[in-house]
């Protein structure tokens, strides 16, 4: 057996042997609630973990004053990052070489009050090879595989060389405020892999841009003795909402890549979300305001989407016969992506297929993307990058899940990337 065959072994031996760790870690880390803008306990926990386990480790305040300033920024969670952190770790060979970081965001989606879980949403909870729990899967689960991932190169002195990173971000569920900040604070690597909950079926190598917009629709109010004489902003919003559901159809066919091409139902998102309209149950309403978001593949501008978009809105209400003479506003607000892609025969996609092949026996499908934080490296650090990490169920919903088996896996393969990385 070669050197190499002999440590990749030792690799895969040490992650079957990692279960319970992983499982434990999984379990301290969801039962801190960090719900998008309330990263800080969280961070301190990771913070801690890279301390005791002599890390070298980096905070990452974000400058929320740098940021703004950015093209790729967007409206942050809460009215300060004070506390909210990034924590950046390397484990440095010290030797020249290529660098590789893991991401993870440490930040979750709010959990409804309303909602009846089958487990509490902060415990952690493992049942039938399932660990429950608000960010189980997005995407505690792929912290933990980063995590543990350090920890058995350190404790095994994996020799490699160049620099192996392990970025714990906030805010991507609000838009990728951590990652964009760990970026502008000089962190770059030649690969990144996003832990999150793909599956290890799939590496999704591309992100769609998109971007909330909203209209306003004028009308005219009035008590309701008095509709037949008046224009209604109701009545006026469906000649938009009609609109949108044209273009959307005409979207879905025009609109062309590769690696969306028959997988999605939806292949480019476009809808009316949200509808406002009216002060009094008896009284016509004046105005409606109408909220959504406008969705583009990879190749694609947004900024020129949603132009084509708007004037697309304007011609079809210049058609009516009110409006003609009333004109709707348009404004971009919120959610801003660019769509970003890296090639899907890029070096570190082949490292991943080649690497699932000798763990798992199979290699993952090579597909696209919704929305996420892969384009921020790809655009501004010159970082090919990819999504890929452990799978589970219910995100974003009641009992989100994350299964211990795809924990396992996805660790033994990034273990092998990461090694395979390092020491070419």
């Amino acid at each position: 057996m070669s050197r190499v065959a002999e440590w990749e072994s030792r690799l895969l031996e040490a992650a079957d042997h990692s279960t319970d760790r992983l499982v434990t870690l999984l379990q301290e880390l969801v039962q801190i609630p960090s719900v998008s803008g309330d990263e800080g306990p969280i961070a301190a926990a990771v913070a801690t973990w890279a301390a005791s386990g002599g890390f070298d480790h980096r905070i990452v305040e974000p400058d929320g004053e740098q940021l703004s300033q950015h093209p790729a920024f967007t409206p942050p969670a809460a009215e300060t990052f004070e506390s909210r952190n990034d924590v950046i770790v390397h484990l440095r060979s010290g030797k020249p070489g290529r660098s590789i970081a893991l991401l993870a965001h440490t930040d979750v989606v709010p959990v409804d009050p309303n909602t009846t879980w089958s487990h509490d949403p902060w415990s952690g909870d493992l049942e039938d090879g399932k660990i429950y729990g608000r960010g189980s899967a997005d995407c505690k689960g792929g912290a933990a595989v980063a995590m543990v991932a350090f920890e058995i190169f350190r404790d095994l002195g994996v020799p490699f060389n160049g620099d192996l990173q392990a970025q714990f971000v906030i805010e991507e569920e609000q838009g990728g405020n951590g990652t964009l900040a760990a970026i502008l604070a000089g962190e770059r690597a030649d690969a990144m892999i996003q832990l999150e909950p793909t599956s290890t079926d799939y590496v999704l190598v591309s992100n769609r841009g998109a971007q909330f917009f909203q209209v306003e629709v004028p009308g005219v109010e009035g008590g309701v003795e008095y509709q037949h004489d008046l224009a209604s902003a109701i009545d006026n919003a469906f000649v938009i909402i009609e609109a949108t559901k044209a273009y959307s159809l005409m979207r879905e066919a025009q609109a062309k890549h590769d690696l969306y091409e028959g997988r999605y139902r939806t292949k480019v998102p476009l809808a009316i979300c949200r509808i406002a309209s009216g002060e009094w149950p008896s009284t016509v309403p004046g105005k409606a305001i109408l909220e959504g978001t406008i969705e583009c593949l990879p190749g694609e501008d947004i900024e020129m989407v949603v132009d084509d978009f708007e004037a697309y809105l304007r011609r079809a209400a210049e058609q009516h016969h009110w409006l003609k003479d009333h004109p709707i506003a348009f404004k971009r607000f919120g959610l801003h992506f660019e769509a970003a892609e890296t090639a899907p025969d890029s070096p570190i996609v082949k490292t991943i297929m080649h690497a699932s092949k000798s763990a798992l026996g199979r290699a993952p499908e090579v597909v696209g993307g919704g929305g996420s934080d892969l384009r921020l490296p790809v655009l501004y650090a010159d970082c090919p990058t990819v999504l890929y990490g452990p799978g589970g169920g219910m995100i974003h919903s009641v009992d989100e899940y994350v299964t211990v088996s795809e924990l396992v896996d996805c660790l033994k393969v990034t273990l092998l990337v990461a090694y395979r990385w390092l020491i070419s």
